[in-house]
């Protein structure tokens, strides 16, 4: 009989062990999902993938990565089997210019973004030159002109 109540009372923690795992916190939301037809990884907000040190995202030829409202100084450095091929970072326009040095080969592509500028009727430029680039500004109707503020913002350049 006490072979038979060990049993019981055995039987009995496993079963409520096993309810007490299989409870489920009613405040849990699932936030990373694959999407119904399996086609699609979802990220509601306040999710997030991350891919540790020495994991890679590999994009296969023909793969598009779309960055769409994307705060570019956050933005990743793509490599190839040559090395860097795309970099970013902030911008701090002063007295009328800045010049950054990138981890590229050669800066081909160069995009700014400007989001704060003492006024709206500065023009820049970019010009670059190996691993560097420099952003210029100028106001509107005086090329060649220096413009003397500050502005800030964003920067992506590429090595194609």
């Amino acid at each position: 009989m006490r072979k038979i109540l060990n049993q019981f009372v055995l039987w009995g923690a496993i079963l409520a062990i096993a309810s007490l795992c299989s409870a489920q916190d009613a405040t849990y939301q699932t936030k990373v999902y694959i999407d119904n037809g399996g086609d699609r990884l979802s990220v509601k907000s306040g999710g997030t993938i991350t891919v540790y040190s020495g994991g890679d995202l590999d994009l296969k030829s023909g793969a598009k990565l779309l960055l769409n409202s994307v705060d570019m100084s956050k933005a990743p450095a793509f490599t190839d089997s040559q090395g860097v091929k795309m970099d970013s970072g902030t911008l701090t326009v002063t007295a009328g210019s800045q010049t950054v040095t990138t981890s590229l080969t050669t800066c081909e592509l160069v995009f700014i973004e400007i989001s704060a500028a003492g006024s709206h009727s500065v023009n820049y430029e970019v010009l670059g030159s190996g691993t560097t680039f420099t952003v210029q500004g100028w106001l509107s109707g005086t090329e060649g002109t220096k413009y003397v503020g500050t502005a800030s913002g964003y920067w992506s350049a590429i090595d194609q």
